[in-house]
């Protein structure tokens, strides 16, 4: 074997070894990989876990709480104005809704949370403020807020709450157990 023979054959066993090398870097990247993905996939799936667990703990204890399941009960006749010692309970009620649900709508822009549990936090949130009594409150906090405040974040979200809230009352316009919960309908002029 002449020296150039031994010269191209350690050069091929040379490029043979950085080429087996660069696939083991790969099969250890892709494996890398994997592993980032199923741990962002449970990351998502306990952080969705515990919205859903959030807003159903808010809800257990709003109707657990004597002053608000009595305010609760009181919405439902109509006839009956809401009274005074109810607005406040009522009010924090529907602020913490919205702060589930705005927690919920964050995480998903987020890529945070799977977008059908955003959904089913939204879907509880709208069948509560649709409610003509609840929808008032709503409608007061929103208009008690100072503009200078309010950023563009959280105006992207009034109108993403808006549009759902819209969008769920044709949904439902036609239920009868959403008919019953929206009260008795209003007199056409005649």
């Amino acid at each position: 074997m002449t020296l150039e023979q031994l010269s191209n054959l350690s050069q091929t066993v040379a490029a043979v070894a950085v080429i087996v090398s660069l696939v083991f870097v790969g099969i250890q990247l892709h494996q890398s990989t994997e592993q980032s993905r199923q741990a962002n996939r449970l990351a998502r799936a306990q952080v969705t876990a515990e919205i859903r667990n959030s807003f159903n703990d808010l809800l257990r204890r709003a109707f657990l709480d004597a002053v608000l399941s009595d305010a609760v009960f009181a919405l439902a006749d109509h006839a009956k104005p809401v009274e005074e010692r109810h607005v406040a309970p009522l009010s924090g009620l529907c602020f913490n809704f919205m702060g589930v649900a705005r927690q919920a709508y964050e995480l998903q822009q987020g890529d945070l949370i799977d977008a059908w549990a955003l959904r089913d936090v939204e879907q509880q949130l709208f069948h509560i403020i649709s409610h003509p009594r609840f929808h008032a409150l709503y409608r007061a906090m929103v208009g008690a807020v100072d503009p200078a405040s309010i950023t563009e974040a959280d105006r992207a979200w009034v109108r993403h709450i808006n549009a759902g809230l819209k969008q769920y009352k044709s949904n439902t316009s036609g239920n009868p157990y959403f008919l019953a919960m929206s009260g008795p309908p209003e007199p056409k002029p005649s």
